[in-house]
């Protein structure tokens, strides 16, 4: 987990009360915001990480942080395709020393952390846009559709088309 003192920044703060004003109106399209709002938060939250990281390499909590935010980057932008040993050689470090860092660091492993980000890309496009599902399947890097919507169950506890027939 990475604590952030979001009293601090008043961009930050904006934002999460733009979130906690929509999410207690409840009006029409509320959750397409939040949820449109949301990437833009979890931007401005590494964008910051990254100033507070460059004040403070010293300690080795900060290194480990320090790497951590940038498994976190390379996941996100190459969650469709990237794999360990591609994500270590990029990183510089031994495939085996990163997934038990990751692990170690985050209780989820390299794959699981993969997963997630193409989930939150997937809801994202079934929330925003009537791409068809199984284009969305395949543009977030799954070849396996029997596995994609099974991981999406367990992951919303909701059927893609129930997602989309909800908005």
């Amino acid at each position: 987990y990475i604590i952030f003192q979001s009293a601090q920044i008043p961009h930050i703060q904006q934002i999460l009360n733009q979130i906690i004003t929509e999410y207690f109106l409840e009006e029409e399209f509320s959750s397409r915001i939040i949820t449109l709002y949301l990437p833009i938060l979890f931007t401005e939250l590494v964008r910051k990480c990254d100033t507070y990281l460059a004040d403070d390499l010293t300690n080795s909590q900060s290194s480990t942080t320090s790497t951590m935010l940038e498994v976190i980057k390379l996941i996100e932008s190459n969650y469709r395709t990237i794999t360990l040993t591609s994500a270590a050689d990029t990183l510089g470090y031994n495939k085996n020393y990163l997934s038990n860092f990751i692990k170690k660091n985050t209780n989820f492993t390299f794959t699981e952390l993969v997963n997630k980000q193409k989930m939150l890309a997937a809801n994202l496009l079934i929330e925003t846009t009537s791409t068809p599902i199984e284009l969305i399947i395949e543009k977030v890097g799954f070849s396996n559709k029997t596995y994609f919507y099974s991981l999406y169950k367990r992951t919303f506890n909701l059927l893609p088309n129930e997602v989309r027939n909800k908005k």
